[in-house]
């Protein structure tokens, strides 16, 4: 059977949904080198609208590029086309609304749930092509159960036509450690929070700005990465944004890595999430973790992390204080996690939707 891979993603961004798409189709092709019997009755065709902006390294998937069209009209009129023998499989959120043998993958619910993160196109295009797909397409994936309820609420697809995998995070081991922005940073070990420098409105960084203005975490820094910086925070606090507030900027992998294994801990404190990459990747890496319990953070972080309510900034400044000053309730977390994190590998991933592929489409 012919499987051809949306590539859109290859030429966007490295969001967190891309990494999930680049990380999934190269555990496939990996059990398809490999000879496992998940992938033996699938050919893989990744076809995408320009060159990667990342290196692929894929052994048994075709590459197919057709530059000629912007990615939104590649995927609406000649991806339909050129997959039409085989099945459409669509891994991030979107794919074409013309073709019925498919299979797509929606992260989340968010377009609906939180709005006011996203631009009035950006909801107006998902908010339109969303329902088509979960109409149209054969069956849907998504990341968690909390996400499937959601979709399943906003009348995106039926229950029974969406099935849960869950995403791996353990990408971030085959990563080399770079902790150089220790001392860029002047930064302490096991005396810094990180978080992201996001400024949408569900990712709440607000509520950790306020926690670090507060006396008793003044022996602490918060080291925000990403591509926002400190103007764009700056109306959060009267005041203005405390001395321990750090920005990291954008960084890479290698540098993240060197971050989360000498940080005190991660603080994510999202009102909604599909999954949570970045949690279980610090916790994978043993970075204990403290996160708002909403959305799917409480299913896939379990009992394995910290919880502070995502709009009260003295439960996230006790949070952090009690982890700094226990070096028992520390390493009690830091097991706790890492052994959270093993649960979820792109080895299990990639089977588990090969498998599904095979069924949904049988020969």
């Amino acid at each position: 059977m012919d499987i051809f891979i949306n590539g859109k993603f290859v030429t966007a961004p490295r969001t967190g949904v891309q990494r999930v798409a680049f990380e999934i189709v190269k555990a496939m092709d990996r059990l398809k080198a490999e000879g496992e019997k998940e992938t033996s009755a699938l050919e893989f065709t990744l076809s995408c609208p320009g060159p990667s902006s990342a290196p692929l390294e894929l052994r048994q998937t075709k590459l197919a590029i057709f530059s000629k069209l912007p990615a939104l009209l590649w995927e609406q009129i000649y991806f339909p086309w050129t997959s039409r023998k085989g099945v459409a499989l669509n891994i991030c959120n979107s794919g074409p609304i013309v073709r019925s043998r498919a299979l797509t993958v929606i992260h989340d619910a968010q377009v609906y749930i939180t709005p006011q993160s996203y631009s009035k196109a950006f909801r107006l295009w998902y908010k339109t092509i969303l329902p088509i797909m979960g109409r149209r397409h054969k069956a849907i994936v998504t990341v968690s159960n909390f996400s499937k309820q959601k979709l399943v609420e906003h009348g995106v697809a039926d229950a029974a036509k969406i099935t849960v995998i869950y995403n791996g995070v353990d990408h971030i081991l085959a990563q080399p450690s770079d902790s150089s922005l220790l001392q860029t940073l002047s930064l302490t070990q096991k005396r810094f929070v990180v978080a992201l420098a996001n400024t949408q409105k569900h990712k709440n960084i607000s509520v950790l700005l306020k926690a670090f203005a507060d006396p008793r975490l003044k022996d602490l820094k918060l080291v925000l990465f990403g591509k926002a910086d400190a103007h764009d925070f700056t109306d959060i606090l009267a005041e203005g944004l405390p001395d321990n507030v750090l920005f990291a900027g954008k960084i890479t992998d290698s540098q993240l890595r060197g971050l989360l294994e000498n940080a005190l801990c991660l603080g994510f404190p999202s009102t909604t999430e599909g999954f949570g990459l970045p949690i279980l990747e610090a916790m994978l890496l043993g970075c204990p973790g403290v996160v708002a319990p909403c959305g799917a953070l409480p299913e896939v972080c379990e009992e394995a992390t910290l919880y502070a309510s995502p709009d009260k900034p003295e439960a996230w400044t006790e949070a952090f204080e009690r982890l700094a000053s226990s070096d028992t309730l520390w390493e009690e977390m830091k097991k706790k996690g890492q052994i959270q994190g093993r649960k979820f590998t792109w080895e299990r991933a990639g089977r588990e939707l090969a498998s599904l592929l095979t069924k949904t489409f049988p020969a």
